[in-house]
């Protein structure tokens, strides 16, 4: 089995469980307890995706508490056992990488930031399609074709030519790259009912073909590799390639993008004062004294 053909990533808790136990003071033997009795919670698979259900958004919060709650008595050897967790979600894996570089290099460093409201293994495209469009100039009625190729891990998960729900569009390389071609953006506003039934949007997404790229295949898990090409009614043709999604730690976006984001997300729900002191205070988390009064005088 491969965790990324059936296993949702984002369900898994050891990360979770290393972070609590460390704001615990919890002692190397207590956390090697916490990271078995996490990591033998570990489930999330994706078949959420075939109905639309809301079980994805569950794996992020259910893996945060399972990660809490792990301070318990739990197995030793969980990551590398003979029925642990490299075991039971890969056919193959390097042990050795759980202690790579460990204490000299951190993890985070390395999270990714999502522009997009979309399956991450849609952004990619979304990112190529936007560059060429705002590049040439380009309206939906310019393109008559579209292709993409990428890596089969994206195709197994994302390949949907006929999204029937928004959650659905989502996980749809087609409907993503088609939206971003006629609404140039592919935000949290931009998967409506209305988008999913705009005849502009579904008559891009009908020249939209995808494909497994040898080449992007050959770079991945490393490099979430894609490429792009626009054909137009003029007889142009536009390409563009990139090996990682805007917003992972090798293709960084701007502080100023990420502000954008937030204020998207949160403009019907907090009052402008607010949200303004708590972007200062996250962008500024690092110099903060203490998160247990970040949120303390926002109101």
């Amino acid at each position: 089995m491969n965790q990324h053909e059936t296993g949702h990533p984002t369900r898994l808790d050891h990360r979770l469980a290393a972070a609590a136990g460390k704001l615990l003071g919890l002692t190397p033997d207590a956390l090697v307890h916490a990271l078995g009795t996490a990591g033998t919670q570990a489930a999330g698979l994706w078949e959420f995706i075939e109905n639309g259900s809301m079980s994805k958004h569950l794996h992020a919060g259910k893996a945060a508490w399972n990660g809490v709650f792990a301070a318990l008595t739990g197995a030793e050897t969980i990551l590398e056992g003979r029925r642990g967790f490299l075991e039971a979600m890969a056919r193959e894996y390097d042990v050795h990488k759980i202690t790579d570089r460990l204490g000299e290099w951190h993890k985070i460093r390395e999270n990714c930031f999502k522009i997009h409201a979309s399956c991450r293994h849609t952004h990619h495209a979304i990112d190529l399609v936007l560059q060429l469009v705002r590049d040439h100039a380009l309206t939906p009625a310019d393109i008559t074709r579209l292709r993409v190729g990428t890596y089969p891990v994206a195709l197994d998960i994302t390949d949907n030519p006929a999204p029937d729900s928004i959650y659905a569009a989502k996980f749809s390389l087609q409907f993503c790259t088609a939206l971003a071609a006629v609404r140039q953006r592919a935000g949290l506003a931009d998967f409506t009912e209305e988008t999913l039934h705009d005849p502009v949007v579904r008559d891009v997404l009908s020249r939209v073909e995808v494909y497994v790229d040898e080449e992007c295949a050959g770079k991945y898990p490393d490099r979430w590799a894609a490429k792009v090409e626009m054909v137009t009614r003029s007889g142009e043709t536009f390409t563009a390639q990139t090996d990682y999604p805007r917003g992972d730690f090798e293709n960084p976006v701007s502080a100023g993008e990420l502000r954008a984001k937030f204020e998207q997300l949160t403009a019907n729900g907090l009052p402008d004062h607010v949200r303004q002191r708590l972007e200062a205070r996250v962008l500024a988390l690092e110099s903060w004294p203490s998160v247990a009064t970040l949120f303390e005088g926002l109101w």
